[in-house]
């Protein structure tokens, strides 16, 4: 708002009501030419005003207004809320319409954004696995490694191999889920793949 320096007499921009003085230059010869009265220009403690949202009359303090606040718009919190869902609703209506409504601006500006927006990127890259690889889902890690719970993780049966097939199974196994493999995606099940071949190694080498 605008008020009039009462000292200098110019125009200056202010947020205060009550605000007489343009700077503290002003206010220093002011008050050294006139006293210390008029500091502030007195302001009624009480006014009244309607309710934008029940249409009552309330009072408010005309302080409030000072420090940049603003002066009240509702007569209390539950108009202020019922106001707040009113003006939500609406919003949602509009909304709703704009989508239903082919010829609405809304939806001409959703239709333009929706245009502009960079494309999503891409999906990223499935770790491609053979059916007979999903049995590991169903396994549950044993808390102590067994030859039985270990050949059943490597190849899905209990049936016993020789060494030197385990070792080509597991290591075809570390090829093929390496990271470097399958585009930096590492399969879940490739550390108890390789405890369990620890474990057998350490069986069978005795």
């Amino acid at each position: 708002m605008n008020a009039q320096c009462f000292m200098c007499r110019r125009t200056f921009t202010t947020d205060r009501t009550d605000a007489i003085f343009c700077d503290a230059s002003c206010k220093a010869s002011y008050h050294r030419a006139h006293g210390a009265s008029g500091k502030h220009v007195p302001l009624e403690k009480l006014k009244s005003k309607m309710c934008e949202h029940c249409g009552r009359l309330f009072w408010f303090n005309e302080y409030a207004d000072r420090g940049g606040k603003r002066s009240p718009t509702y007569c209390g919190a539950t108009c202020r809320k019922q106001a707040w869902v009113i003006k939500q609703r609406a919003h949602w209506e509009a909304q709703r319409e704009a989508e239903r409504n082919s010829r609405s601006w809304d939806y001409y500006r959703q239709q333009e954004r929706a245009q502009s927006a960079p494309p999503p990127p891409p999906p990223p890259k499935q770790n491609t696995t053979r059916e007979y690889d999903n049995f590991r889902d169903r396994l549950v890690i044993p808390r102590r490694w067994t030859e039985t719970d270990a050949l059943i993780w490597i190849f899905g049966d209990a049936n016993q191999r020789t060494l030197e097939f385990i070792n080509k199974q597991c290591r075809e196994l570390n090829k093929k889920y390496h990271p470097d493999s399958n585009g930096g995606q590492t399969y879940k099940h490739l550390p108890t793949i390789n405890a369990a071949w620890s474990h057998l190694k350490a069986i069978y080498k005795k």
